[in-house]
């Protein structure tokens, strides 16, 4: 079960259980492995959360749920799973993929698809997924396990929210979750201000930024939740319904109309190389002032 992961991946089960508890599933998930070996069983688990008849929240009547062991044996008639063909995920894996999903639901509920190794297509697979990811249907989900996401195209990431498993147990690993909303308006007046000021943001917004996420767990969190709020900018921009940050939505106007596609998506890619820098960086202030300095770049 889903619930399995809550004390080994405190975050990525954080996340999912309140997308699933507020009914914002994604279209498109990237699960980051980070060098765990049961991804794919994390990406079954919630897999089962979408489709078990009893909410995959009961232990006992799960043990009788036919979705649920069908997913486990890899036979469920809605569940699709591609693994690499020899080195690489090739493009007419991909082809087939979207053409089975073309067809109707065989079952009439939502369907799911997962590329295990996502990272191993190659460039005509990669676009052949890009289209498909770029014109989502709402019973469609996408979970792409990538062990090196760096090997993604970034428009493919800029499509996706992102899950990072941790590699390591621990009960420390949430640190300052953003349920809290004041810490949810900091990180969005802080897009904001930047939007509007640029590099200034560094001598004027900081503090605050700071006082706020104090340390790197709290950061990385941080950088999370400004990463989907742009995520859910470039999705009302190319006309996809994102119901994300509604209490936002003149802010997000704002930075959508002064910002292209093709600048929202470079954003994006910076915010999560930040991110992912971060992890391995114990210097905060540095990485923070490199970020604002990248993000100006993109005009």
């Amino acid at each position: 079960m889903l619930d399995d992961f809550e004390l080994t991946q405190p975050l990525a089960h954080k996340m999912l259980k309140n997308t699933i508890k507020k009914n914002r599933c994604s279209h498109a998930y990237i699960i980051e492995t980070n060098g765990t070996e049961n991804a794919l069983e994390f990406a079954k688990s919630f897999s089962k959360y979408l489709f078990c008849p009893y909410g995959y929240t009961n232990k006992e009547r799960c043990t009788e749920c036919i979705q649920c062991h069908q997913i486990d044996n890899e036979t469920f008639l809605d569940l699709k799973i591609i693994n690499p063909d020899g080195m690489w995920i090739k493009k007419n894996q991909m082809t087939e993929l979207e053409e089975e999903f073309n067809n109707k639901s065989i079952l009439g509920n939502k369907r799911i698809y997962i590329i295990n190794h996502a990272d191993k297509m190659n460039v005509m697979a990669s676009n052949t997924i890009l289209k498909f990811l770029e014109e989502p249907e709402n019973n469609i989900v996408a979970i792409l396990i990538v062990d090196n996401i760096y090997n993604l195209l970034a428009t493919i990431i800029s499509r996706c929210q992102i899950i990072s498993l941790n590699k390591q147990k621990s009960e420390n690993t949430l640190g300052n979750n953003l349920d809290d909303e004041s810490e949810i308006e900091v990180v969005v007046n802080f897009v904001s201000y930047f939007e509007k000021n640029g590099i200034d943001t560094i001598c004027n917004e900081f503090n605050l930024w700071l006082k706020n996420f104090k340390d790197k767990e709290s950061n990385i969190i941080a950088l999370t939740t400004m990463l989907n709020f742009y995520k859910s900018i470039l999705d009302n921009k190319l006309s996809i319904q994102n119901n994300d940050f509604e209490k936002y939505e003149e802010i997000k106007k704002e930075i959508i109309k002064n910002n292209s596609i093709d600048n929202i998506c470079d954003k994006i890619n910076i915010i999560f190389k930040a991110k992912e820098k971060l992890k391995y960086n114990a210097n905060v202030n540095m990485l923070l002032d490199k970020l604002i300095i990248d993000l100006e770049r993109i005009k």
